[in-house]
């Protein structure tokens, strides 16, 4: 792939991922598929809320990193419009591993190509420059740590009521 399309393609990339646009996308998608796809929406959807909160929040005021410095003339600085926030972790790495991998757990046919997008995604971020690897891995780390943690949540059998108890 030449560098100009390579380019063109990870911008794109990033930018449907602004805002998590790609996931709510997907999730209606998977909504309205019904059936195990749907249930495999709402815990990709949960994951990605779970870890845009921790990363957009707390953990990016935690961590105050600069996001990689790019010489004015290189020709890759206008890809894409870095956010205003810390550069760690990588909010868009770990929106999509989150997404990904929640609702790949749920149907695992969605594992390959939603992660393969994920990866996409977070090399998109790296490669525009407004992010460092380290940055990515870490958020990508995040966002499935997150999906694990909301199955794990929405896995657990319901607490047994006081009648249940004595029977």
């Amino acid at each position: 792939m030449s560098s100009s399309r390579r380019d063109t393609a990870t911008s794109l990339l990033s930018g449907i991922a602004d805002w998590g646009l790609i996931w709510l996308l997907l999730w209606m998608a998977m909504w309205a598929a019904g059936g195990k796809t749907r249930l495999a929406g709402q815990r990709g959807l949960l994951s990605f809320a779970l870890s845009s909160a921790l990363v957009n929040g707390p953990l990016k005021l935690i961590w105050r990193r600069e996001r990689p410095n790019r010489p004015i003339d290189d020709a890759r600085r206008a890809l894409v419009r870095p956010m205003g926030s810390s550069s760690f972790p990588s909010g868009h790495a770990a929106a999509a591993f989150a997404f990904a991998t929640g609702a790949g757990l749920e149907a695992p046919t969605l594992l390959a190509p939603l992660s393969l997008l994920a990866t996409g995604i977070a090399y998109s971020r790296v490669h525009s420059r407004v992010h460092f690897v380290s940055d990515v891995l870490a958020g990508s780390a995040i966002g499935v740590a997150s999906a694990l943690t909301v199955r794990g949540l929405l896995s657990r059998p319901a607490m047994p009521t006081a009648l249940e108890r004595r029977i």
